[in-house]
């Protein structure tokens, strides 16, 4: 579609064409194995990725798709995260967090699902409610590191620092490779002054990350004696209001 060689009218009937294609090989899988909850996320990616163009349906056919990988996978979070994406972009933020509590409620320590809700809840202006909320559930689970990394995120957003600073020590206690629990500490470190502790933080998401550039960044500001996020946020969004979680905890540390 961004093409700029070819008329307009060729790069719509080639988008058409290979659009047609992909649906086409995706439900063939569906047909072949309906089973294999991969077919139907591969089905629902599809179609996730034509909404954006405004075409009838690709909502509807995103979420049917991920509801039922949801159904053949009840252990796995994924495709509950993926239909609160749809949703998202649907701009249906009351249905976004529905499925993202139900995929947190899978695991607890998802963090895709975890730090997506903690911007779906500001959106809604339910920060204070979420913050309350997560408490209670702290009480309950008070070393369950995915709800200590999800309160010291609404804390974070909500900038109280000190509590945050809390609950995200607790987290790296337990689990010491939570590399985004670890980010936002580190944070929360260069926000009240505390470089030394900041770099320790990022030290160690370094090891855990190597060919993370923003970390290195992040590290060559701290040691020149700048603020953690200098020339990184702006000009990109501030980490909590990112589309993705800082870093990619799916990767299998190096």
């Amino acid at each position: 579609m961004n093409q700029t060689g070819i008329p307009v009218e060729d790069a719509q009937a080639q988008f058409q064409n290979l659009l047609a294609y992909s649906i086409g090989n995706a439900q063939n899988a569906v047909q072949v194995n309906s089973l294999d909850y991969n077919n139907w996320m591969s089905l629902g990616q599809v179609y996730e990725a034509i909404i954006p163009f405004k075409i009838t349906g690709s909502r509807e056919a995103a979420l049917n798709a991920y509801k039922e990988a949801a159904v053949r996978a009840p252990f796995d979070p994924t495709p509950l995260y993926t239909a609160a994406r749809v949703e998202i972009q649907a701009n249906d933020l009351k249905s976004a967090k529905d499925f993202l509590v139900s995929s947190i409620s899978v695991k607890s320590d998802f963090t895709s699902s975890v730090f997506l809700l903690s911007q779906v809840e500001a959106q809604l202006g339910n920060l204070k409610e979420a913050i309350t909320r997560t408490e209670q559930t702290r009480y309950l689970a008070p070393n369950d590191v995915g709800v200590l990394f999800q309160l010291g995120l609404l804390y974070y957003q909500d900038k109280n620092f000190e509590s945050g600073r809390l609950v995200l020590e607790r987290a790296v206690s337990l689990n010491p490779n939570y590399s985004n629990a670890r980010y936002f500490l580190g944070l929360i470190y260069d926000k009240q002054g505390k470089t030394k502790e900041a770099i320790d933080q990022f030290t160690q998401i370094q090891t855990l990350n190597p060919d993370n550039q923003e970390v290195k960044k992040i590290l060559e500001n701290l040691n020149a004696g700048k603020s953690a996020l200098q020339d990184i946020s702006p000009p990109q969004p501030s980490p909590e209001k990112r589309k993705e979680a800082p870093l990619d905890e799916t990767k299998p540390a190096k």
